[in-house]
């Protein structure tokens, strides 16, 4: 699920906002009518109306929550009183503007503005959301990920749509002084930031806020032996061929995902590592491709990492990814690769033209190969 994003007008989870007022003080607060007690709405900075005994709260912390593919950054934060009415429209020929997708039409703008109770207070937060350098910055993998604003222990979804990078004001009626909190969750894991202070939680991933750790590879290849037995008509000798995993060095500051060792806190398909434990990716491990047959390397068997320690640690694939993974300790900074070349050859669909089966083949060397595993930071 995408970040809430307004293309045409604004979202809101409890009611729509619309008007194009100015922030800042307005009228008097007595003739207004009561706005519900929970009332959230979420609408673009150029859509929001204006308030009434609005203050500025001082942020004095990082102000930005950085997750696998989003940055939030906390632009500006008050408090008001109450919301000024929508002016009227002066152009006698000006049309209502259609809701977006995903508003009932139930959920009526209040023109005629609105205040709180007493013991409460709204909270506006201008937030901006732009494209993280992260892990998933390329944004080829597919995350669930939605917002959520906290207050006390009440969480609330915000409402969503299908866009990418935006900006959005957020208007909660809250209890003066409760906290609030802007919540990030992707795949299941929440990252907040305090909406009175601008610090992030506790519940920060520490690892995405650093330079991603990343190491270059070696190129293995090994020779594959295939014998092809051949019924009716004669097909080309097919005797050996090379195989295994083309690889070459990192381009560790702006490579691809594949393009070497990564250690990373969540890989598709692994989700996110455990407590105290981190990813080690190993980048495309491919099969041989060949006209006649082709080589499916068996990861589990054929590629483990061994540290500094002696501990040996298994790769995993997951379906749908070419990417193999190690669950090492975060702290794993260099170590070796062994590699045991193991698979299985099959027979193309090239063979059926010429009646043929593959009989047999056989995987060299014997013995395993070994490249290192040394990881450094990708930037500053």
């Amino acid at each position: 699920m995408a970040l809430p994003r307004t293309a045409a007008g604004t979202l809101a989870a409890a009611a729509l906002l619309t008007g194009a007022c100015s922030g800042g003080d307005s009228g008097n607060d007595d003739a207004l009518p009561r706005l519900p007690a929970d009332a959230r709405y979420v609408t673009t900075p150029e859509a929001a109306p204006a308030f009434t005994g609005a203050r500025t709260v001082r942020l004095d912390g990082e102000s930005t929550v950085v997750g696998l593919q989003r940055k939030l950054t906390l632009k500006k934060v008050r408090t008001a009183r109450g919301i000024s009415p929508a002016p009227t429209p002066t152009d006698p020929f000006a049309t209502e503007a259609p809701a977006p997708d995903g508003i009932e039409s139930g959920a009526l703008p209040p023109e005629a503005g609105g205040v709180v109770g007493d013991g409460r207070e709204l909270l506006v937060a201008e937030v901006e959301i732009d494209a993280a350098s992260g892990i998933l910055a390329g944004g080829a993998t597919v995350i669930e990920d939605r917002l959520a604003l906290r207050v006390g222990d009440q969480t609330r979804d915000l409402p969503a749509s299908d866009g990418s990078n935006d900006s959005l004001t957020v208007v909660a009626g809250v209890p003066k002084g409760a906290p609030v909190d802007l919540v990030l969750i992707e795949e299941g894991r929440p990252q907040s930031l305090d909406l009175r202070t601008g610090r992030r939680g506790d519940d920060a991933v520490d690892e995405l806020y650093r330079p991603v750790l990343a190491g270059p590879r070696e190129a293995v290849r090994w020779q594959v032996t295939v014998r092809i037995a051949f019924k009716g008509e004669a097909a080309p000798r097919v005797d050996g061929t090379r195989a295994g995993w083309d690889a070459r060095e990192a381009d560790t500051p702006a490579g691809e995902p594949d393009s070497g060792f990564r250690l990373v806190p969540y890989s598709p398909g692994a989700g996110w590592a455990p407590e105290g434990k981190m990813w080690l990716e190993l980048g495309t491990v491919w099969a041989a491709e060949e006209k006649w047959f082709t080589f499916d390397t068996d990861e589990k068997r054929s590629f483990a990492v061994e540290a500094a320690d002696g501990t040996t640690y298994r790769a995993r694939h997951y379906e749908g990814s070419s990417t193999r993974v190690f669950l090492v300790p975060d702290g794993f900074r260099s170590g070796t690769l062994r590699i045991t070349p193991q698979g299985e050859a099959k027979g193309s669909g090239d063979l059926d033209r010429f009646h043929a089966e593959l009989t047999d083949y056989t995987v060299s060397p014997a013995t395993p190969s070994s490249i290192p595993v040394r990881l450094e930071r990708t930037g500053p």
